[in-house]
């Protein structure tokens, strides 16, 4: 004999609300994160971390898929990386801390890589522009404007609030009306050189005989 539907439902266990949790409904770069081991599980990383002020938001960050993860990758010239996982060579690798980079919305779109000695630096698929894309509209409480940072150490000591541009000539676009937050006044300079959006280019028709 068939149970009713709702003793079923009521015997069933619950899913969580975020499939993504059991590994339901990942994309791309949240299956590779996946495929990762937690920094906080990488004992001699972890504490080197810690001992240059990286703690708190700036391992676990604020959202789903934000800790930092630990995975032995190969840099390429040029800003690249891929997994050794994936290349499955015997050299050339080195251990590499793994985070995403998010869009304005939220959503991870590419992953990047830092070695913390010898601080190299690569994106997986090289669609990020900036890391911290999505704190361009956060609530801001500390700072009026968006803080901006030279390099990733800093960032992630802050808590990951605000953005490391990685391809100025992209990320103006996306930075246009913004007030950028600089860490001290070259920096600041260079930012506002980076940024600045070509002037038009105007002619004058010639006139017709």
């Amino acid at each position: 004999m068939n149970a009713p539907l709702d003793s079923l439902s009521a015997d069933a266990p619950e899913l969580p609300a975020d499939l993504r949790l059991i590994g339901i409904g990942l994309n791309e770069c949240e299956q590779a994160l996946n495929e990762c081991l937690s920094v906080t599980l990488h004992h001699a990383t972890f504490s080197k971390l810690f001992a240059i002020g990286i703690r708190g938001n700036g391992v676990t960050g604020r959202g789903l898929f934000d800790d930092l993860q630990i995975a032995d990758v190969i840099f390429h010239p040029g800003g690249a990386f891929d997994f050794s996982r994936d290349l499955r060579v015997a050299c050339g690798h080195t251990t590499a801390i793994i985070f995403p980079a998010r869009d304005e919305a939220g959503e991870i779109v590419d992953l990047a890589a830092w070695n913390i000695e010898s601080g190299a630096f690569g994106l997986w698929r090289g669609v990020a522009s900036m890391l911290g894309e999505d704190q361009i509209h956060a609530p801001r409480i500390e700072c009026e404007g968006l803080r901006a940072f030279p390099g990733v150490a800093p960032w992630l000591r802050a808590g990951r609030q605000g953005v490391v541009i990685l391809d100025a000539k992209r990320a103006r676009w996306r930075l246009t009306g913004e007030s950028i937050v600089a860490t001290d006044i070259a920096f600041g300079q260079s930012l506002r050189d980076a940024l600045t959006l070509p002037a038009a280019q105007i002619f004058v028709e010639r006139a017709v005989a």
